[in-house]
């Protein structure tokens, strides 16, 4: 088992979905319906909001 493994075994994607999920909630009138089609990535610790046009906007960095 890698450290990938241990990693996703002690994460709680319930959690992380749920306070996502309460973020958008509140931003999601500065997205919808004007940006429809794009991708947010919310990072929840910071709530700080990121948006790409596409996937691939989050692979580079």
């Amino acid at each position: 088992m890698n450290n990938n493994d241990d990693l996703l075994k002690k994460t709680d994607i319930e959690k992380i979905a749920t306070k996502g999920q309460a973020i958008y909630s509140k931003i999601k009138a500065q997205y919808e319906p004007k940006k429809n089609g794009g991708y947010l990535a919310i990072e929840i610790d910071s709530k700080e909001v990121f948006f790409g046009k596409t996937g691939q906007d989050f692979l580079s960095g």
